[in-house]
């Protein structure tokens, strides 16, 4: 028999069966199999493959295979009963199987009854992922006018979302939490402005930590850079800031997130909305910021009754950068990038030289020596005085 089914998962059981008939002949011999509900006969599998028919026996499903008729004494009959099971949320821990074989026989005419129990299970796969819309601002913006005391969203800064998905990759279907932690202050001073908190159909959000939204009535009060520190931050040009929730220098705003009844396949999205703070930002030119906020999702329980063993969990981040344009249109070149130019230039000379040494480029042909000439003269004006004797 089959080990176990999952619920959510429309699987099948495969049930061996052994049956022998130890007395005399029996007539309108036949196994009869009662079924759970919601599952379905398939078919007879294995060395002997036996003619079945499901059909309903006092308000109860039952699947009644013929064995012979008769069914010899001594006979040995083994099959396989293959089932489809489904809908299993209401099963408490198992499923059962009840068999049992009869005849007509005046004797003897019902065989002990065999109960076979499956084991119902609950599993699930949480998937996280997250991205950052968009993925990177660029400074100084040339569109964004600064303000005093911001009155509307669109004086804080321009618009940053994270959009976090969970998946549940099955089979059974669960209820999960989705945990988000999103930057709001560095070192004091006022990085994103969090707008509300996320909500979507399939969600029922709430904010742990509400001091960390600032009223936007009160946001000029948050936004002031103290001198020192800017004087330390802007000392190095073009720094980079790594801000994240795990940093003692970081406050952020956490989300909780439960999502009821999410089904295999389906998925839940939750999106954190928050505006830049341009005018700090403008306090500390060309110091730039890599911004990551982090997502964890939790399965709480299953929608079955069959709870899961093993709760599903993941774990993800998303960043989004901040840089700043170098000055006067200027762009800065690696040290990386000199560096291979370097050992590429010299690479290219070495194969230069190397094809021009085997064309023969390098081989140096001598002039010929006054000596050399001499013996030149003296031999042609011998073969003359020759060719004249002959000719004589």
């Amino acid at each position: 028999v089959s080990d176990s089914v999952l619920v959510g998962d429309d699987q099948s059981v495969l049930l061996s069966v052994s049956a022998m008939n130890d007395g005399e002949g029996a007539y309108e011999t036949e196994l009869v199999v009662r079924i759970p509900e919601h599952t379905h006969f398939q078919s007879s599998q294995g060395v002997n493959r036996l003619v079945c028919v499901q059909r309903k026996e006092n308000q109860t499903v039952v699947v009644t295979c013929d064995l012979g008729n008769p069914m010899k004494q001594k006979q040995k009959v083994q099959t396989g009963l293959l089932f489809s099971v489904s809908h299993l949320e209401e099963v408490e821990s198992h499923i059962t199987f009840s068999l049992r074989v009869r005849s007509k026989n005046s004797v003897n005419s019902s065989s002990n009854q065999v109960i076979v129990k499956v084991q119902v299970k609950a599993e699930a796969t949480l998937e996280i992922r997250g991205g950052s819309v968009p993925p990177e601002v660029l400074l100084p913006d040339l569109d964004w006018q600064p303000g005093v005391n911001p009155q509307r969203l669109e004086e804080v800064g321009p618009l940053v979302e994270h959009v976090y998905e969970i998946k549940n990759q099955g089979p059974s279907s669960v209820n999960a939490r989705l945990t988000v932690d999103f930057p709001s202050t560095w070192r004091h001073h006022f990085l994103l402005y969090v707008i509300s908190t996320p909500s979507e159909e399939s969600l029922s959000c709430h904010t742990l930590n509400t001091s960390e939204v600032v009223p936007l009535e009160l946001l000029g009060n948050f936004t002031t850079v103290s001198q020192s520190i800017q004087q330390e931050e802007t000392n190095s040009f073009r720094q980079t800031v790594h801000v994240n929730c795990s940093s003692r220098e970081t406050r952020c705003v956490r989300f909780e997130c439960d999502v009821m009844d999410l089904g295999r396949g389906f998925s839940a999205v939750i999106k954190v909305s928050a505006r830049l703070s341009m005018d700090t930002l403008m306090q500390t030119p060309y110091l730039n910021y890599d911004i990551v906020s982090s997502a964890s999702c939790d399965v709480t329980s299953a929608t079955s009754k069959v709870q899961p063993l093993l709760l599903s969990s993941g774990h993800t981040q998303t960043q989004f950068s901040v840089v700043w344009r170098p000055p006067h249109g200027e762009k800065p070149v690696p040290i990386g990038y000199i560096i291979l130019s370097v050992i590429s230039g010299l690479l290219l000379l070495c194969l230069l030289c190397f094809i021009f040494w085997k064309l023969g480029f390098f081989r140096r042909t001598r002039p010929p020596t006054d000596d050399g000439d001499g013996d030149g003269e003296d031999n042609g004006q011998h073969q003359l005085a020759e060719e004249s004797h002959m000719t004589e």
